[in-house]
């Protein structure tokens, strides 16, 4: 089926012509990785009635796993063989899909926080995923007076979903077992070991992560109880500010863990514009939040290990991946991230 056809069959309107261009976003990974053929462009459309529609058209296939970890690995072979074993850990597992799914299936009580899909088109035998959204132009960056509101808008997907494991098959999210981290050892150590670790971190930082790894499928299982739906790459760049409207993007590598992991992303990506204060303040709020909203009580040393948990499990996971992968994608914000969670774990006495 030719691209014009599908956008056709999408928008169920015949059309005379249709224009293109790359998405050009300085932050934006995904294109970078499908460099050779970028996966996200910027369309209008106009149709044969004299109307006309622009809209975001992401293009998804198995190529982005393989182009990602030739990337991370760098030539590297025993840790793209590593990699290619443990990618579910990693968040590529099904990610290509998971988003046509997610938008199908998602509870209607929460469409109103997201981009409206106009449709989708899928071919299993090429492995070719096609997803038309709506394209927020005049959206005004975040800022911290937006932090908590977004909080609130985060957690209403943490609460719907709380505990209710059948929505790891409905919605086709990640989900880490305990079997997964003990597997994926070794690809984390390597990899954790192969980045420039003393630059950001002290010895005693860098042997309490390595002693993490070594312990992380034990680690995991202390905090196996507190799992519900998370956007797994919940950053500004996700979010979108529209007048007083808040837009969650981008639910590609949505997960089922710990509702916290979307905090924790979240800080590591705004640390810097924050001070150690108003990081406390957030990381309370978020908790005070998030319990009255799921109604369940969880005692302070059992939420501080739940905290410690995400931070250390992001340090020697997404973030390791990143620090890797900006080996090649020289992008300032991905050296701000580690300096931002080194010193989160300075905050959290970590």
């Amino acid at each position: 089926m030719q691209n014009n056809k599908i956008i056709e069959n999408i928008f169920n309107k015949k059309f005379n012509k249709l224009e293109f261009n790359i998405l050009d976003e300085k932050n934006s990974i995904t294109n970078k990785i499908s460099s050779n053929n970028p996966s996200i462009y910027i369309y209008t459309i106009h149709f044969n009635d004299n109307t006309q529609k622009t809209f975001v058209g992401k293009w998804k296939s198995k190529k982005i796993i393989f182009n990602g970890i030739l990337l991370i690995s760098n030539k590297n072979i025993k840790l793209a063989t590593l990699l290619t074993k443990n990618h579910k850990i990693f968040g590529y597992n099904h990610s290509y899909i998971r988003e046509i799914k997610f938008y199908k299936n998602v509870k209607k009580s929460l469409k109103n926080y997201l981009i409206h899909i106009d449709g989708c088109y899928c071919n299993n035998i090429l492995d070719k995923y096609f997803i038309a959204m709506d394209n927020i132009a005049n959206h005004q960056p975040i800022a911290p007076k937006d932090y908590k509101k977004i909080l609130e808008i985060i957690t209403e997907f943490h609460k719907t979903y709380y505990n209710q494991y059948s929505s790891i098959k409905k919605l086709s999210l990640n989900h880490y077992t305990e079997s997964d981290y003990k597997k994926c050892k070794k690809a984390m150590l390597t990899l954790f070991n192969e980045l420039d670790n003393n630059k950001y971190f002290d010895n005693n930082k860098i042997l309490k992560i390595n002693n993490f790894i070594n312990n992380i499928d034990k680690e995991y299982k202390q905090v196996l109880f507190h799992q519900t739906l998370t956007h797994n790459d919940f950053s500004p760049r996700n979010i979108f500010l529209d007048k007083e409207q808040i837009y969650i993007y981008d639910w590609e590598l949505a997960c089922y863990q710990n509702p916290e992991h979307d905090l924790i992303e979240f800080l590591v990506f705004v640390l810097d514009k924050l001070d150690d204060n108003e990081v406390k303040d957030l990381i309370s709020y978020f908790k005070s939040l998030l319990l009255e909203k799921i109604g369940v009580q969880i005692n302070q040393n059992t939420y501080k290990k739940i905290i410690e948990f995400n931070v250390l499990e992001y340090v020697v996971n997404r973030l390791s991946l990143l620090r890797m992968a900006n080996h090649k994608l020289n992008l300032k914000f991905i050296d701000q991230m580690t300096i931002n969670i080194n010193r989160l774990m300075n905050i959290l006495n970590i």
